[in-house]
Parts: C-alpha cells; structure tokens; sequence
C-alpha cells in the first residue's frame, strides 16, 4: 500500500515549496516506471535551471533562491562557495 509523505522545502525570503512524494513497499513503481524519487529529483533540476534563468535576467529574489539550492544542494550538486552572502 502507498502513502503520501509531503515534504516542505523553505527558502529564506523566497517562496516554500511542498512536494508530495509517493512512498511504496517497493523502490520501483508495480508497472515497471522511473521510481517517484527519481522523477522529483529531475523536477528540482529543470525547477533550478528555471530559477538560474530569471537570476540571470537580474531578479534579485531568484538570486537568493539559487544561492540556497547551491548551499543545500536541492535540484543542483551542493556547492557552497558558489553562494555569496
């Protein structure tokens, strides 16, 4: 049987994030599909990637929200001195 574990990603000064994450008895899906946990985790890639664009563009809030995925490494490899306080 599934349940449904939600899971609240904060940021400082940026919006929060809840993610729904399926939890099953097994690590792959019954009918043979990409496992839950890989399917949140190419979401928070493309989701970084999206965000890195708008800071690009100069939006300061989106560049404190890519400083904090570098610094916790949610959606991108954690690299703290990328982040610049």
């Amino acid at each position: 049987m599934a349940s449904l574990d939600a899971t609240e990603v904060t940021f400082n000064g940026a919006p929060s994030v809840v993610i729904l994450v399926e939890q099953s008895e097994s690590s792959d899906d019954i009918f043979g599909e990409t496992p839950t946990a890989s399917v949140v985790a190419d979401c928070a890639k493309r989701w970084f990637h999206e965000i890195l664009k708008e800071a690009k563009a100069g939006d300061a809030a989106m560049q404190v929200l890519v400083g904090q995925m570098y610094y916790s490494g949610y959606g991108v490899s954690r690299n703290p001195k990328k982040v610049c306080f």
